[in-house]
């Protein structure tokens, strides 16, 4: 199940207190967590897929875990939902997707 109200519920309390994401700690949190995920660690070193593609994957597996720590277990989020969350809040979520992907990049490089 979906729900754009429990989506936006849990992005809203990422928010800092301008009611702007920190482009940097997201984007950091988000790829610790998800470099730590047997499924995205493949993901990220298949040089077959494109960067910004594995990041969106990021994107959306770190909201859909936010969303079953804020306890809606059998909920996620949709790629359409979080674009327009992000639209109304002036798209720091896609300034976070274009360092996710250099950081997939650079890590690609290393291995």
């Amino acid at each position: 199940m979906t729900n754009q109200v429990f989506t936006f519920e849990v992005l809203t309390a990422q928010l800092d207190n301008n009611g702007t994401f920190d482009v940097d700690y997201i984007s950091n949190e988000i790829e610790t967590v998800c470099i730590n995920t047997r499924e995205l660690y493949a993901e990220t070193i298949n040089k077959r897929r494109a960067a910004r593609s594995v990041a969106i994957e990021y994107l959306m597996y770190w909201v859909n875990c936010l969303l079953r720590f804020a306890g809606y277990r059998g909920y996620y989020a949709t790629n359409k939902q979080v674009m327009n969350f992000d639209r109304q809040h002036g798209g720091a979520l896609d300034r976070v997707l274009c360092e996710i992907v250099e950081y997939i990049k650079a890590y690609r490089e290393e291995v």
